[in-house]
């Protein structure tokens, strides 16, 4: 059995099941934490939440095995892409230039979804991610301290395309999907049973009031006038909610109806509409991500590249010093022929040979000029020895 965990800034919620094509739920429930732990994603106080998970993991008695995450982080960068029907590795390796656009990330790691093969040619569209590595390192080793290890981590933005598909997709359906989790509100746009678009904001009104009936309202209007008329031609004609109380819900029919809309506004037809996201992770996918699975693969092909370089480390030593000493004897030498060839060029100049021919001849007259001398000194001495009468 599967646990699927999503957490969010004051909501976690926990599905019990198996995957299957659409989902094999056995439990589903939210539990309210306490705000300032978590802010979109992004863990701001790591011994809070340990704390906070540790007691929901002890109260409801909750597997620490096959354990799966699913986050909706601000730090993920996710597109819709074109992709070749081609093997998983051969795609992964091609993501990282669709983020070549935007603000690049340290140590990254990247992951896709597919949602649907294109009719023209062999291609396909895709749910690329790029994530940062530090971020899923840190939320499996807050999962560690309270012995838990995660097996998955996951986009809550594919884990809802998944739960919606089978809904939407048999009857082609053309529409609006808005979920809200607490302040935040993803709106999905359907055309022809198919995912296009999803569009995420803050929403700095009350929960429950009338002015969010007004928000919701506006921001159907956005996505429809922008998005649907345009590029499909379809009308979007139904608009489904997730996470909202009954007030709420009518609050919204109201304040489209104020509008002029003809729309109807309904609950999402699933028991798991309050759940999408923990329950969505449960549904199948041809290819699905998981940034644990490609950080563990990152730091393999890290650690393999880290042992060879230990094996080589000494040989590569001795090469370097190899060649060191031959640049200095290659070195050397390449000096002393230069000053060879100085030498040999000195000595060959003309003007150098004509002195050298000048300085033979004076040596030959110097040594005729001393033999001369030599024969009179001798003649001197002989005189001298000559007795005198």
């Amino acid at each position: 059995m599967i646990t699927s965990i999503y957490l969010s800034n004051r909501n976690i919620q926990v599905t019990l099941g198996d995957r299957g094509k659409t989902g094999q739920v056995k439990k589903s429930f939210s539990v309210q934490i306490l705000e300032g732990s978590l802010l979109n994603g992004m863990v701001t106080d790591e011994a809070e939440l340990t704390r906070q998970l540790e007691e929901i993991w002890s109260k409801y008695q909750l597997p620490k095995k096959n354990v799966e995450l699913v986050v909706d982080s601000s730090r993920w960068v996710s597109k819709v892409v074109t992709a070749p029907q081609a093997k998983p590795s051969v795609i992964l390796k091609n993501l990282p230039l669709e983020f070549a656009d935007s603000e690049r990330q340290e140590d990254a790691c990247y992951d896709y979804m597919t949602l649907r093969k294109l009719p023209e040619g062999k291609l396909q569209e895709v749910m690329a991610i790029m994530g940062d590595s530090a971020y899923v390192e840190n939320y499996c080793q807050i999962f560690q301290h309270i012995g838990v290890e995660l097996t998955k981590m996951t986009s809550a933005r594919t884990s809802a395309i998944k739960l919606l598909t089978p809904l939407l997709a048999p009857k082609k359906q053309t529409c609006v999907v808005m979920i809200l989790d607490g302040s935040t509100l993803n709106s999905m746009l359907w055309l022809n049973g198919a995912f296009a678009y999803v569009n995420k904001k803050r929403l700095f009104c009350e929960r429950g009031g009338a002015e969010l009936g007004m928000e919701l309202v506006r921001n159907i209007s956005s996505m429809i006038q922008f998005h649907a008329s345009p590029k499909s031609g379809q009308e979007v004609k139904s608009v489904y909610l997730c996470g909202v109380s009954e007030t709420e819900l009518v609050l919204c029919r109201d304040s489209a109806e104020a509008a002029g809309f003809s729309l109807g506004i309904n609950r999402l037809p699933s028991p798991e509409e309050s759940e999408i996201y923990s329950a969505g992770n449960l549904y199948e996918a041809p290819k699905d991500i998981n940034l644990i699975q490609v950080r563990k693969k990152q730091k393999k092909a890290d650690g393999g590249l880290k042992k060879a370089l230990r094996f080589w480390a000494s040989p590569l030593i001795l090469l370097g010093v190899l060649l060191a000493g031959f640049a200095v004897i290659w070195g050397i030498n390449f000096s002393r022929e230069n000053t060879v060839k100085e030498l040999d060029a000195y000595l060959m100049d003309p003007e150098n040979l004509d002195r050298l021919s000048e300085a033979d001849e004076l040596e030959m007259e110097n040594q005729a000029l001393l033999s001369i001398v030599n024969q009179l000194e001798q003649a001197s001495e002989l005189v001298k020895s000559y007795p005198w009468m």
